[in-house]
């Protein structure tokens, strides 16, 4: 007897100091609703199939989730950031919209209505919207819970306008050299506030900030340019094409034809 009840008091010490299964099965993000609905559209060069939300300033952005977990839920992340035409500019006078909600939760499961409001006088363009879910093993939601919000300034919404008029095509040029690049922006408002940009694609594909200019108060409906660049000599020898970018005093922007610049 008094081995069968050793037998049995070591049977339940060793069940009893293995260690607790590991929850490694990720939470469930279930996404019954946006408002505005999700669109296609290209982002930064890159089209987004049914991933991009167009939001004008003012306006709510609302949705409907459904979060499940196996175990036990912990935290669901909102984040909304700027990604000003891929990481590019930002505007002198306007403030970016920006979110990071925190919400904790508990439960295997739970819904969630959720809404936010961009400022009226946010700046307009490309942002980041990205969903987190966390359980409380520290798992995370798979798959793409990442979008594209495309902000609309409801005070103005008509983009601005840029003709380049001079170098046009392609032309050979020395680093070191000195290039004109003469045109004309052209606005419904005043561009007082807004911002010029000369960028460039390098030889390999990327695109890079040349230089920028602030405008400044008397900018006025139309503006002409007569704008000097040195071309660095820390470039490297290849074509290079150039464009210029005009952004409004509340965030539209528009490009300009691009020229070819064969450096030697």
């Amino acid at each position: 007897m008094k081995r069968f009840a050793l037998f049995f008091f070591g049977l339940f010490f060793l069940q009893a100091c293995q260690p607790a299964e590991t929850d490694l099965r990720a939470p469930i993000l279930n996404i019954y609703s946006f408002s505005p609905n999700r669109v296609s559209d290209t982002i930064c060069g890159q089209l987004e199939p049914d991933n991009v939300i167009h939001l004008r300033t003012g306006d709510t952005l609302k949705m409907n989730l459904g979060l499940i977990d196996n175990e036990e839920l912990s935290q669901l992340k909102v984040d909304i950031h700027a990604n000003f035409d891929c990481h590019g500019h930002r505007s002198p006078t306007l403030e970016s919209w920006s979110v990071l909600d925190l919400i904790d939760l508990s439960g295997s499961e739970q819904d969630l209505e959720l809404s936010y409001v961009p400022p009226t006088d946010a700046w307009a363009g490309n942002y980041h919207f990205q969903l987190r879910l966390l359980d409380a093993s520290g798992n995370e939601t798979g798959g793409s819970t990442a979008y594209s919000i495309k902000l609309i300034s409801s005070q103005d919404s008509i983009a601005p306008e840029i003709r380049l008029n001079s170098p046009q095509g392609s032309l050979i040029a020395n680093r070191g050299s000195q290039i004109f690049f003469e045109g004309e922006a052209l606005d419904n408002m005043d561009l007082t506030g807004g911002k010029l940009e000369l960028r460039y694609e390098s030889p390999s594909g990327n695109l890079q900030l040349a230089q920028e200019l602030a405008l400044t108060t008397g900018s006025g409906t139309n503006y002409n340019f007569n704008w000097p660049y040195t071309i660095p000599n820390s470039l490297s020898t290849g074509n290079y094409r150039y464009f210029l970018r005009i952004i409004d005093a509340v965030g539209n922007t528009t490009e300009s034809s691009s020229v070819d610049i064969q450096l030697n």
